[in-house]
């Protein structure tokens, strides 16, 4: 009971952290629309133990049409960043013919290999957390675009970073994204 606390402090801490307003973002937070996703009921958590794969397969399958960001949380010690990352790579192609796409998250200083985070110096805030992400993918790109024509969020990116998440997404969904290139 105490090691599931532990784990729900540590995601509110680390949804607090990426949903704040800062300042060298312009104002925006880390996730921009990630607050306004939890207002309107769009984001859902699965807490899962051992099943972690199990419940994000059944999701990619029949991921629910009112939301925009499922995610399943665990605890590191039942996983690897490795276990994590080699699912996401061998699930990607499936989600993305299901207009989804997977993200995963673990402790920010093994997923990030840096004290520096990626996005104006700021970590992901993930602190102790095993996370598969699965989001909505026309909304994602939508959303992403929207960023790229109305703001500088993206230059507050570091440019390996940028590459690996947004431009790989744009690549894997064959999305137009050539008027974003950085």
């Amino acid at each position: 009971m105490a090691e599931q606390f532990d784990l729900e402090r540590k995601w509110h801490e680390m949804k607090d952290h990426v949903t704040k307003s800062r300042k060298d973002l312009n104002g925006m937070s880390i996730c921009p629309f990630a607050g306004a996703g939890f207002a309107k009921n769009e984001i859902t958590v699965h807490w899962v133990k051992t099943e972690m794969f199990d419940k994000a397969n059944y999701l990619i399958d029949n991921y629910p049409a009112d939301k925009k960001l499922v995610l399943c949380i665990g605890d590191p010690k039942d996983y690897t960043l490795d276990q994590l990352e080699e699912w996401e790579n061998k699930n990607q192609s499936k989600a993305v013919k299901n207009n989804l796409y997977i993200y995963t998250s673990y402790k920010s200083e093994d997923k990030q290999r840096s004290d520096n985070g990626p996005v104006a110096g700021l970590t992901s805030g993930n602190k102790g957390l095993a996370i598969i992400q699965i989001q909505t993918l026309d909304d994602l790109n939508k959303k992403s675009e929207w960023l790229h024509k109305n703001t500088k969020y993206y230059d507050n990116w570091n440019k390996k970073y940028y590459d690996a998440i947004v431009k790989r997404r744009y690549k894997d969904s064959k999305y137009d994204s050539e008027e974003f290139e950085k």
